[in-house]
């Protein structure tokens, strides 16, 4: 948008410190956990956190305990602390966790067996007494239909006492539908950076690491798939650990730091043989089709539908598909969230925001509910939307089907322009005028007397029989100060027509306003 913005504000400026002595600085002693290494080093009291500085070389010896340390205590800019490090002492160094006799002792461990899809596997007997919080675990095959589960067991807290592990899950898991070593070996949501291979117990699997963090904990999931016997199976586990340094600042807690052993001794315990029962499988060997690829609108509107699609599809002889996104505007402002698997990018954005070398897998029959986002842009954009199926691990890009889905300029009232209006007094006539030309200059003008509203948005509207129609924001900025101000707008030629308005809105629309009715007719048509 072409424009300017003019308000009346005043500041009130500080000079900024000169020195260390004008900073704050004294020798002092601090105790606290020390995080960091192998050059930057933090120290985190209840209070505070510290940047040290010097004596790298001893700090290092040290990262994760409690420690006691010296020297000179600098208050800088903007409330950051550091600290001039002149000595270090060890005031607490947690034990390292040991692993409970419920897993270690291999005499505790229960072996099953599944005949019907060849399987011999052991899992613990944990006391009646132990809890787990660990995150429940899902599938990552590449098609979801035909999963069995063979087994599942939570992973109680107590196998590592007194430390901040908080528990996890174990998952067996076999999907008949899945009918070669190339699908098997790939996963339902993945980042290839994190793909791995492994020999375990003689099996050969395909590895893939992933972790998630809230609420001060976090969660590593590590699935491991194999075909054997004409069959895929994915032996899954999830290990949560919570972080010390948001509950105990005295590193007082033992820190699990590896769960590498407790993966082991679930994974090595797991062998394979033929069945000898007939399990049904799915398609044989041939070439993949889309054979529908549908959605029940072309439009992704904030007012309409939320901005979200439900697209479905059928394949015949696919192992699984994938979908991409070609779009008419790329950049910023463009955002497609593809249900279960996140964020995506347009493939043809040579520079997205976000890198994502995620692989993002759906079923051959099934849907996924799509959102489309498109702000920074007054019009619509288009976004062709490609599914392409997958056999054997190779893509068939002759076999695939687009839709092309129009995304309208993102909608903040999509429930309607509200009629009621208070406090702001909104105008822009300097003369009798009440029609514009393409490419004049609009002088929106405005007073504001709720004195808390922080700033106002301006939008364009035009009436209608059903009310008053969104258009667009005429600035992406809230304007600043909301008490008064004004802002000149070129008027673009895309909008012609009767029944144009301003709308001003405080956030969270405390104040608002219409403005006078006016008309916007091309250059060629004026008198």
């Amino acid at each position: 948008m072409v424009g300017s913005v003019v308000g009346a504000q005043t500041a009130n400026k500080c000079a900024a410190p000169s020195n260390d002595a004008e900073l704050g600085s004294k020798e002092t002693t601090l105790d606290g956990c020390l995080y960091g290494g192998p050059d930057e080093f933090e120290l985190i009291d209840p209070d505070n956190v510290y940047s040290l500085r010097g004596q790298a070389s001893i700090l290092r010896k040290h990262v994760g305990e409690e420690v006691s340390v010296q020297g000179i205590q600098r208050e800088e800019r903007d409330h950051v602390y550091s600290l001039d490090v002149t000595s270090v002492k060890q005031v607490f160094k947690a034990p390292q966790p040991q692993l409970s006799e419920s897993i270690a002792n291999a005499s505790n461990w229960h072996i099953q067996l599944d005949k019907k899809y060849g399987v011999k596997f052991a899992l613990p007997r944990f006391p009646s007494s132990a809890t787990t919080d660990g995150e429940g675990l899902l599938p990552n095959f590449v098609a979801k239909p035909g999963t069995v589960t063979i087994a599942g067991l939570g992973i109680p807290r107590e196998i590592y006492p007194t430390s901040n592990f908080i528990g996890g899950a174990f998952l067996l898991s076999v999907n008949p539908q899945i009918t070669n070593r190339e699908s098997c070996e790939k996963f339902g949501t993945s980042d290839p950076r994190f793909l791995s291979y492994a020999t375990i117990a003689g099996v050969r699997y395909a590895e893939m690491t992933e972790g998630d963090a809230a609420m001060g904990s976090s969660h590593e999931l590590q699935y491991f798939h194999t075909f054997q016997h004409g069959l895929c199976f994915e032996a899954a586990l999830s290990m949560g650990v919570y972080n010390p340094a948001n509950q105990d600042f005295g590193c007082r807690v033992p820190m699990v730091s590896d769960t590498t052993r407790v993966v082991e001794e679930f994974t090595r315990r797991i062998s394979y043989f033929r069945s000898t029962e007939t399990i049904s499988t799915s398609h044989p060997n041939q070439i993949p089709q889309v054979t529908l690829f549908t959605a029940p609108s072309k439009v992704a509107d904030d007012a309409r539908n939320n901005s979200s699609i439900v697209f479905s599809w059928a394949t015949e002889n696919a192992d699984y598909v994938e979908l991409s996104y070609d779009c008419s505007v790329v950049g910023l402002g463009v955002v497609i969230l593809e249900g279960e698997a996140g964020s995506r990018n347009c493939q043809n954005d040579s520079k997205p925001i976000v890198a994502d070398l995620r692989e993002f897998t759906h079923s051959p029959n099934s849907s996924a509910e799509i959102s489309f986002g498109n702000s920074h842009h007054d019009d619509p954009i288009s976004i062709v939307v490609t599914i392409t199926p997958f056999s054997h691990g190779v893509a068939y890009p002759t076999a695939s089907r687009s839709l092309t889905i129009s995304v309208n300029p993102y909608n903040p009232f999509p429930q309607g322009i509200p009629d009621s209006t208070a406090n702001i007094t909104l105008t822009y006539f300097a003369d009798e005028n009440s029609s514009y030309s393409h490419g004049s200059s609009l002088t929106i003008k405005w007073t504001d007397a709720l004195s808390r509203d922080p700033c106002v948005n301006l939008y364009l509207v035009q009436d209608t029989t059903g009310g008053h129609h969104y258009l667009a924001q005429i600035v992406d900025e809230c304007l600043r100060p909301a008490a008064a101000g004004f802002y000149t707008w070129k008027i673009p030629d895309k909008y012609s027509g009767t029944g144009f308005r301003i709308y001003a809105a405080a956030p969270g629309l405390s104040s608002s306003a219409f403005g006078p009715v006016f008309s916007i007719i091309p250059t060629s048509k004026r008198e």
